[in-house]
């Protein structure tokens, strides 16, 4: 977990206090140059070496979700604990992958779930215990599989309060957000990149 400074998110305040409104379907064309501004910023803040960085945007939820990603091709299906594929990356190249920023700028805290193994440590485990991996298949379908295969393995939730946030592999791990403890909006800027947190913020170490 990391804070980033109050001078990328403080531009972002009234554009989140307008985000609480339920009337409020999505950033105009001013909201989005801020949107735009901010990813740079964090950018600059958190991206390895200066690496270039991709905008995913604002993301508003509603309160009381158990999981809140949606597969807009299913007609806005919630899928529930899955893995990233932005970079189309092969199961056995997922540690290379770029990972994610995501900052909290509602007024509640939000929780991110996960569980603390790579897919390649996934990958492995499924094979030890005599399940198949298909080599096309999907890093959400290996993780499915996982979840099956060993439904007592723990998901981890992290707390992220307003004005923080999260550095994560998510197409490394499985993952998602959740609401159900909230009682307005979620609403958070992610981008997509090589992120580094700095040796002062709290970090969880994932198996191998």
């Amino acid at each position: 977990m990391v804070r980033p400074d109050d001078s990328t998110i403080e531009p972002l305040r009234k554009l989140a206090d307008k985000a609480l409104d339920l009337r409020y379907s999505g950033p105009d064309k001013h909201d989005r140059a801020a949107v735009d501004s901010a990813a740079a910023a964090l950018g600059r803040m958190f991206a390895h070496k200066g690496q270039a960085t991709q905008n995913l945007g604002l993301v508003i939820k509603a309160p009381g979700l158990a999981t809140v990603t949606v597969d807009e091709a299913d007609g806005g299906r919630l899928i529930g604990l899955h893995v990233d594929n932005w970079s189309r990356h092969s199961l056995e190249d997922r540690a290379s992958a770029p990972n994610r920023i995501s900052a909290n700028l509602g007024s509640d805290v939000r929780r991110l779930l996960f569980v603390n193994l790579r897919l390649s440590a996934i990958v492995a485990l499924l094979t030890a215990a005599r399940e198949s991996v298909p080599k096309n298949a999907g890093p959400t379908e290996v993780g499915r599989r996982f979840m099956v295969r060993f439904p007592n393995y723990p998901v981890i939730a992290i707390e992220i309060a307003p004005g923080h946030a999260y550095i994560a592999p998510t197409e490394d791990i499985i993952h998602d957000a959740s609401t159900a403890q909230m009682t307005h909006r979620d609403i958070c800027l992610t981008v997509l990149g090589y992120f580094d947190a700095p040796r002062a913020a709290a970090t969880v170490e994932l198996s191998s």
